[in-house]
């Protein structure tokens, strides 16, 4: 049952109030008696300190020293006995600062936990919200350039897309990724997720998707926002590698300290001479394109403690294998724990 406020005063009230007169009224004599009532004083200092902190623990000490050195006094025949009075008075506020001081500090870890876990669940709110409107924003500029119609405000049009984007980047860089990242997200979602709004791209294309995800759920907790734009890239590197009729595997697999996921393609492959520069930045093979994607995802996953490679046979396709770790970021991962996990069939 849990005591409310009142009642815990009233409760350590009580609890003084009965020990101090069962100290006042002992003859100073009954040295048995005196040496029980000087450890009952430590049962309201104790519950104080417990209940209220450290503030209310030191008034509630400073008291029964009071009661605990008038007594000592009013009956002292000698100085013998004020050496145990002050050892005694010197040990109720040593229990009643450290254990006070413990309360205090339980106190503020419990409140900046919760703190944290609601910046997160803000935070992965903004993010998500974020990346929708970024989507809508996409969309929408898709659907204007399909029209097709030479309108005189299209330049307003498009410096208006541009702001809002830029609007949305700049909201959402405000949100601690540190605190996102103490979340569990499921990489299967976000797969999912992905597929489903890429639907449009997959189907002018004229591939087929084809998805196996472990039965359990792969989650993790390093930066979703991160593991969102990798799983995004590299189903579009696939995508756009992939010839008509083509067909693109996502698999996911999960271990007991981290996840892999796997996008392969049936495109024309990479040449072995580019294998070693896939994930430099500005390295490309494609026209136009700025080659800083695939080296920022291998960035993060290499400072999140995981893994990523890429094999492939020129003119079979590639494959793209990612470890991604659960949580523990403080422990870089430099092999991986089984190579059957890691090579690539086709090898």
């Amino acid at each position: 049952m849990k005591l409310s406020k009142e009642s815990k005063i009233f409760t350590i009230v009580t609890i003084t109030i009965a020990v101090s007169l069962f100290h006042l009224t002992v003859s100073q004599g009954q040295m048995s008696a005196h040496m029980i009532h000087r450890e009952l004083f430590l049962i309201p200092i104790v519950l104080s300190c417990f209940w209220f902190g450290l503030k209310s623990g030191l008034i509630t000490t400073g008291i029964i020293c009071l009661i605990y050195i008038s007594k000592a006094f009013l009956g002292a025949h000698s100085e013998m006995l004020f050496a145990p009075t002050v050892f005694q008075v010197f040990s109720f506020l040593l229990i009643s600062v450290i254990l006070g001081t413990l309360v205090n500090n339980n106190e503020k870890v419990h409140e900046e936990n919760i703190r944290k876990k609601e910046l997160a669940a803000l935070g992965n709110a903004a993010l998500n919200l974020g990346n929708d409107v970024q989507d809508v924003l996409e969309t929408l500029k898709r659907s204007f350039y399909k029209m097709n119609i030479d309108l005189s405000g299209n330049d307003e049009i498009e410096e208006g897309f541009i702001r809002l984007s830029n609007l949305v980047k700049i909201l959402t860089s405000f949100v601690s990724t540190q605190n996102i990242s103490d979340i569990n997200f499921d990489i299967n979602s976000l797969i999912e997720n992905q597929l489903q709004k890429l639907t449009e791209k997959i189907t002018q294309a004229g591939v087929e998707v084809k998805t196996q995800l472990d039965e359990h759920a792969c989650l993790s907790k390093v930066s979703k926002e991160s593991v969102n734009k990798l799983i995004k890239d590299l189903i579009i590197n696939a995508i756009e590698a992939s010839s008509r009729g083509g067909k693109i595997y996502v698999r996911t697999s999960h271990r007991p300290t981290y996840n892999i996921l796997e996008v392969e393609d049936e495109g024309s492959g990479i040449k072995k001479e580019h294998l070693k520069k896939m994930f430099r930045p500005f390295f490309t093979t494609k026209d136009g394109s700025h080659g800083l994607s695939l080296a920022s995802n291998y960035k993060f996953i290499k400072g999140s403690g995981g893994l990523m490679e890429v094999s492939s046979v020129f003119g079979k396709g590639a494959l793209f294998k990612v470890k991604i770790p659960i949580e523990d970021k403080s422990k870089p991962i430099n092999t991986m724990t089984q190579v059957s996990d890691w090579n690539s069939e086709r090898d």
